[in-house]
């Protein structure tokens, strides 16, 4: 029984045990809910019985008191609460069993709580915790030897955050995922050492105002900068890795950059080189991460390749220096200049950057040839003065091509290529006196010059094609202080911009782009103007008209700023980014067609506009009003626009007073059953029962179907000459007829020869003009408009004008080198084309090299021209070729363009006096990375290959050639092609030969020399030998 009794006491035990455990695990996964004041012995420690620790409002530890955390305590913490330390924290975990302090949500999101926060009385020793979603999280402020060692922190908006904290230690940790790593706000002597830093979205460190710390034995891979610094000195950075980062100087006092101690880091296992208070040091073809100069003076940066690093080439407070021959890719900033006058950075290739080559605060510097394809932005300047811009290829950047700035004055921007940028280039902010001269500037996204607040710029010679000139500011000095001639082109017909004019009339020229800036009075008709970022710009102007116009396809057909009582009619504005925008500006708008623009009509903080009786049609959007009042916009048709209207207030009127009524809107979903002031009378009057809704206005009478104005175009035809025809004399009659089915009538018919000024025929129904006709083809067109402001289809015939003894010239041409690859200058040469009625010298040529229908030169009496191809491709140059009687002829010729492999002697240079066994070295350009092997050949002999190719080498025995002048040649083969030849000459200087009669002489005397010694040692021997057997 007793042995029974045993068992069953025990069993109970072991039931109460178990009930127990269970009791203790639901607490557990419940957790236990803190806030408020919290220290060991008040809510404190937290222990892992009582995990996890859900913190549900604010947590402090008070001045004087501490609060443990012990090994596998888990803490969830909620929305935006924080732990605030004001006495001390020890949460040591261990490397098995660490702390967890995180989010309480479910599903966590960035920067969910708050984090740690340590004041000036606070203290924390936090060790194997791990940590996430905070907003910081670690924040100490104005709190000395605090020591953070062997945490795990990810997914915080910063890691770490020291404001006024010195003599911290930071060891051991992982940083990952945030947004920055550590930040350091005039904190000194604080060590960062054996921490690893990866995929942090701002820099690895910031240190700011921050001086003496100690940054050593770091690995940060993947971050947008390694270590940033702006106002910090005497920093401490040695023997860090850094892999796709690196260290970027920002901003201070000389100080600032040169007195920090930065040796034995690595960027992407290459070593990162810094000088500072240097002269005269070359950095040349060497295998480093990222080069940094402060304080130094005649530098050379050549022939390195650098990427997936900060700031490639960093010269700061550093002159008279040469940046040449480097390729930079994936890289913050490739080359970097601050506070440094009279460098030069030439023949680089910049690409995959976020700024290819930044320019701030520096002067009298020179960027010429360079390559700066695909970047975020291309050249950028800020507060710069004097610098040089030229013939660089500046192409398919995202950002602006060449990005003038901040206060920057008479920089020169000259010769350069610069395509398909979202900005060519961009005048901003203060920036003036630029002059921007000489440049081809093609298919940008938005705009190919831009001038904004900026004043005083010259704009002179340039050459755009699809993008043009825009000029806007918030004041007359924006738009009136430049100098902009017509000898600047856009889409080969001239910008004209007139400023400070009065009362002149401009009818029917050819232009790219038309600007009035401060004008009264100007009469503007008949104009064409496409494929500009704006056909028509009026600024600070009075009483300007405008007057049947063909605006198509811009960026914006008409941009008014700052305009009063302008007055646009009849104009045909379709295919426009938007059709009509005015800015702060008042018009009447009225018979015109909008159609198929993005935004038909755009009114921005403009008042007092009439908009009446247009078309407007099949736009993304018709009419956009936004911080305007008092216009009054009625008897318009909205036709089919995508998204039909909007206004951004109440204050505008849609509707003239009934029964005049308002607008026609073809989505208008009312019935008219009704007539009257308010629609409350039976019988129809054309005019909606409901009112049509328009953002916050609404038209209140809509028009039931298109208001009078009627859209049928009229018809033209020619009717003489016929097509083909030959004259001998000139001027000829151009005779047809036109008709209008639409009602309004016919209003004019005009014509124009070879694309000149339209000109008014006589007659509309039956119409003719009197032509001049130019030698050679003729193309004639004819248009009709009538009275409701419709033009007709254009209308073409082709004649030709064949003076009396007159033949055409032959047009012939040759192009050297045949074939060659994106860095090959192709010369080419019409001189061979000829005419049997006069000198060749005579002749004019023109040239399209890609045969796009877009002559890329004019006509000029020179025949030899040349044209670097940006890309490989097989091209069809055409050559025009034309005399002194207008006949032409044409000749073409296919070049093969491709991505040769260019190899480049760096050792010897040109002239240099060698000797003995000597290595050639050099290097091979290889964008298509084809390249197989390069040979090498002396003095034209046979080729042989060298060891490696993009870097290789090559033994020579000069012993072997006579002293004096030989030529040593190179060449790359990627499977298919070999490049351009290579070549140096050098002298070879190697010291005469020794006479085999002086090795026989010197051979005798050493032998007899070696007789005479073995003698002499033998009678001493002997000698010796009979004095010990006197003795004995």
């Amino acid at each position: 029984m007793r042995r029974e009794g045993a068992i069953s006491v025990v069993a109970l035990i072991l039931i109460g045990g178990f009930l127990g455990l269970l009791i203790t695990e639901s607490a557990n996964v419940r957790g236990t809910d803190v806030s408020g004041i919290i220290y060991d012995g008040s809510g404190g420690p937290w222990t892992l019985a009582g995990s996890p620790y859900i913190v549900v409002d604010d947590v402090t530890v008070p001045v004087g008191e501490n609060l443990t955390i012990e090994p596998g305590v888990q803490a969830k913490i909620d929305y935006y609460v924080s732990i605030y330390v004001d006495g001390s924290l020890v949460a040591v975990g261990t490397e098995m069993n660490k702390i967890i302090m995180t989010s309480n949500s479910p599903t966590p999101e960035d920067y969910e709580w708050y984090g740690v926060v340590v004041s000036s009385s606070g203290y924390v020793d936090v060790e194997y915790c791990e940590m996430s979603f905070a907003f910081n999280a670690i924040y100490i402020d104005s709190s000395d030897g605090n020591k953070i060692i062997n945490n795990y922190l990810t997914k915080n908006r910063d890691g770490i955050e020291l404001q006024w904290s010195n003599n911290n230690q930071i060891i051991d940790n992982n940083i990952s995922d945030e947004g920055g790593g550590i930040y350091l706000y005039h904190s000194d002597y604080n060590v960062i050492t054996n921490n690893s830093f990866y995929s942090n979205k701002g820099s690895t460190i910031l240190f700011e105002y921050s001086d003496y710390n100690t940054f050593t034995n770091n690995i940060m891979a993947h971050d947008l900068a390694g270590i940033h610094f702006t106002w910090s000195d005497h920093n401490n950075v040695s023997d860090n890795t850094f892999i796709n980062s690196g260290i970027y100087l920002s901003m201070g006092q000389l100080t600032d950059y040169t007195t920090h101690t930065i040796q034995n880091n690595t960027v992407n296992g290459k070593p990162l080189r810094y000088f500072t208070d240097c002269a005269g040091i070359t950095v040349d073809g060497e295998s480093v991460g990222q080069v940094i100069f402060a304080n130094c003076d005649n530098i050379m940066v050549n022939n390195l390749r650098i990427g997936n690093t900060y700031g490639a080439v960093q010269l700061i407070y550093t002159s008279n220096s040469r940046v040449t021959n480097n390729s930079l890719w994936n890289v913050s900033s490739g080359v970097y200049l601050k506070n440094s006058d009279w460098n030069r950075i030439s023949n680089n290739n910049v690409s995959l950057a976020g700024r290819a080559i930044r320019i701030l605060s520096s002067d009298h510097n020179t960027i010429e040839n360079n390559g700066i394809e695909s970047n975020m932005y291309g050249v950028y300047f800020g507060w710069s003065r004097m610098n040089t811009l030229a013939n660089n290829t500046i192409s398919y950047n995202d950002e602006r091509g060449v990005d003038i700035y901040q206060g920057c004055e008479d920089n020169i921007v000259r010769n350069n290529t610069i395509t398909n940028n979202e900005r060519g280039i961009y005048l901003a902010s203060r920036s003036k006196g630029s002059r921007v001269e000489g440049n081809t500037i093609s298919n940008n996204e938005e705009t190919g010059i831009e001038i904004y607040m900026s004043t005083n710029n010259y704009i002179m010679g340039n050459s755009l094609l699809n993008d043009g000139v825009f000029i806007w500011g918030n004041q007359l000095s924006h738009y009136n202080t430049h100098i902009i001639p017509d000898n600047n082109v856009v889409n080969g017909r001239p910008l004209y911009y007139h400023k400070n004019c009065s009362g002149i009339d401009i009818d029917g020229m050819p232009i790219g782009q038309l600007i009035l800036a401060n004008c009264t009075n100007v009469d503007v008709r008949h104009l064409k103007a496409s494929n500009a970022f704006v056909g028509i710009e009026i600024a600070f102007s009075t009483g300007v008209v405008l007057t049947s116009n063909n605006l198509t396809n811009n960026s914006r057909g008409i941009y008014l700023d700052n305009a009063l009582r302008s007055e646009i009619t009849s104009n045909n504005i379709s295919g426009n980014g938007k059709g009509v925008h005015l800015r702060y500006s008042s018009s009447n708008i009225t018979y015109n067609n909008v159609s198929n623009n993005g935004l038909g009509i755009s009114i921005h903080h403009s008042p007092y506009n009439n908009i009446t009786e247009n078309q407007v049609s099949n736009n993304t959007r018709g009419i956009y009003v936004e911080y305007s009042y008092d216009n009054r916009i009625f008897h318009n048709s909205f036709t089919d626009n995508e998204n039909r209207a909007y206004d951004g207030s109440n204050d505008n009127f849609w509707n003239d007073s009934y029964p005049s009524g308002g607008n026609y809107w073809s989505d208008y979903s009312g019935v008219d059953q009704n007539h009257g002031p308010n629609q409350d009378i039976p019988g129809a009057d054309g005019i909606g029962d409901s009112p049509y809704k328009i953002g916050l206005g609404q038209d209140n009478y809509p028009l039931v179907s298109p208001y009078g104005y009627e859209t049928i175009p009229p018809i033209v035809g020619i009717t003489s000459p016929t097509e083909g025809e030959i004259f001998d004399t000139t001027p000829i009659t151009v005779a047809g007829t036109a008709s209008d089915m639409g009602g309004s009538g016919l209003e004019r018919v005009e014509v124009h020869l070879d694309g000149g000024s339209w000109s008014d025929a006589v007659g509309t129904s039956t119409w003719s003009i009197s032509q001049n006709l130019n030698p050679g083809t003729n193309f004639i067109e004819a248009r009709a408009w009538d009275n409701a402001g419709n033009p007709s289809a254009i209308v073409s015939i082709t004649v030709e004008y064949n003076p009396p003894g007159n033949d055409p010239p032959t047009a012939s041409f040759t192009v050297t080198p045949e074939t060659g690859d994106v860095n090959t200058l192709f010369t080419l040469d019409a001189s061979s084309s000829s005419d049997m009625d006069e000198p060749s010298d005579a002749l004019e040529v023109r040239w399209d090299w890609e045969d796009d229908g877009v002559w890329d030169t004019d006509w000029s009496k020179t025949k030899t021209t040349q044209h670097r191809y940006e890309n490989p491709g097989i091209y069809t140059i055409y050559l025009e070729v034309k005399d002194s009687g207008g006949l032409k002829d044409e000749a073409t010729k296919q070049l093969r363009v491709e991505y040769f492999p260019t190899p480049r002697i760096t050792n010897p240079a040109e002239g240099e006096t060698i000797s003995g066994e000597y290595t050639i070295t050099g290097t091979t350009h290889d964008p298509d990375g084809k390249a197989e092997r390069v040979e090498i050949s002396i003095d034209q002999g046979d080729w042989v290959g060298v060891d490696g190719i993009l870097s290789w080498n090559h033994t020579w025995e000069t012993t072997n050639v006579s002293n004096g002048n030989h030529t040593i040649c190179v060449r790359a083969y990627d499977g298919t092609n070999y490049s351009v030849n290579v070549s140096v000459t050098v002298v070879v200087d190697n010291p005469p030969p020794k006479d085999p009669l002086d090795y026989l002489f010197w051979t005798t005397v050493a032998l007899i020399v070696v007789v005479l010694l073995i003698v002499i040692t033998f009678i001493l021997i002997k000698r010796r030998k009979a004095k010990s057997r006197e003795k004995v």
